[in-house]
């Protein structure tokens, strides 16, 4: 009696490969994400703000997904019960990786102007540098969505002029809203 070969993985439908990564199959998971791998781009693009999008590589991120979601398969902690839920699990392992990006790219934060002179300050206090929580107060202290933008790029080292042509506005009113931005920043942390 001849054996049949079994289909290659690549043509499994989603479901058998669902079950195979339940399993801990780590092929079948990389099959999963290059079959979803235009939807992941498209959802990781959508959670990085337009004028990141050069700063930051999609593909660094898918990289980190694939890690994880790999990691996951090893551990045999996909507890997945269908494609949809699936396809979520590795969504949110991509928001992670989203925030996570974002979080090491604004680190020069702790290296720059005001918010070094604050944590140095703080930690002659004897208090202990959290980076994320003085990253979250300095965006929420920006004002509106441009200068958050506006203050995003300067912390990547970004010039204003660089900054006004990523955002298509004038240099001058770059200049003019990190002035501000700068006075809210000693605002923000000379209080601490």
């Amino acid at each position: 009696m001849a054996q049949t070969k079994a289909p290659p993985l690549g043509d499994a439908p989603d479901e058998a490969l669902l079950s195979l990564v339940r399993q801990g199959n780590r092929e079948a998971a990389c099959i999963f994400v290059e079959r979803y791998l235009p939807l992941l781009k498209r959802r990781i693009r959508g959670k990085i703000a337009r004028s990141m999008r050069d700063a930051t590589d999609t593909y660094d991120v898918l990289s980190t997904v694939r890690r994880r979601l790999d990691g996951a398969v090893l551990k045999a902690a996909i507890r997945a019960e269908s494609v949809g839920q699936l396809v979520a699990y590795i969504g949110t392992i991509a928001d992670r990786a989203v925030l996570e990006k974002g979080r090491v790219r604004a680190q020069p934060v702790s290296q720059s102007g005001e918010i070094h002179e604050a944590e140095s300050r703080h930690a002659e206090a004897g208090g202990e540098f959290d980076s994320k929580m003085w990253i979250n107060r300095a965006m929420q202290s920006a004002g509106d969505e441009v200068d958050r933008q506006i203050l995003w790029l300067w912390l990547q080292r970004r010039t204003s002029t660089q900054i006004a042509e990523s955002l298509n506005i004038e240099a001058p009113t770059v200049r003019k809203r990190l002035e501000r931005i700068r006075t809210r920043l000693k605002g923000t942390f000379g209080t601490m």
